[in-house]
């Protein structure tokens, strides 16, 4: 090998010496990248791997969820009672049943086992309810059949609409 490199001429021998280290420099510049992003992807693990233990440690940190109190939020029904007789039967009788259903939902937290008034966010008229973890599937029925009285009352009073 080195007789042939002492057989080439200047011009050969210089094109050779630029592409080898050419090639060096791009094969080294590769190796740099690919290094970087290892160190990178690890990087971006371990503060993933922070970011989920911190999310769950926030999370878990009540050992429980607070619920508002939906009563407290609506508020124009008083306002409208007086009304309710311009309103047929069947509409009546569903904006009452889903209006009673808001204003039980807050009594319902509470004689849930480990319901609790949570008197530091409770301010300004503002009522909330802390319960345990366990007690998630019953609110979710709680506030399924609240949902779906809302719905039946806006329906209805959608088709009221309509007709007139």
């Amino acid at each position: 090998m080195w007789d042939w490199l002492g057989g080439l001429t200047q011009g050969q021998a210089s094109f050779l010496g630029s592409m080898v280290g050419a090639l060096t420099g791009l094969i080294a510049l590769l190796l740099g990248a690919l290094f970087n992003a290892r160190l990178n992807r690890r990087r971006d693990d371990r503060l993933r791997r922070e970011d989920r233990r911190a999310v769950a440690t926030a999370l878990r940190a009540d050992e429980g969820f607070n619920v508002p109190d939906l009563g407290q939020q609506v508020r124009v029904m008083p306002e409208m009672v007086s009304k309710f007789g311009l309103l047929d039967r069947a509409t009546i009788q569903r904006v009452v049943e889903a209006y009673g259903l808001v204003e039980e939902h807050y009594g319902k937290l509470l004689i849930l086992q480990g319901g609790k008034v949570r008197v530091d966010l409770s301010s300004g008229g503002r009522r909330v309810v802390w319960l345990p973890p366990g007690q998630a599937p019953t609110v979710l029925k709680i506030n399924t059949v609240l949902s779906e009285a809302i719905q039946r009352a806006i329906d209805r009073l959608d088709a009221y609409l309509r007709t007139r």
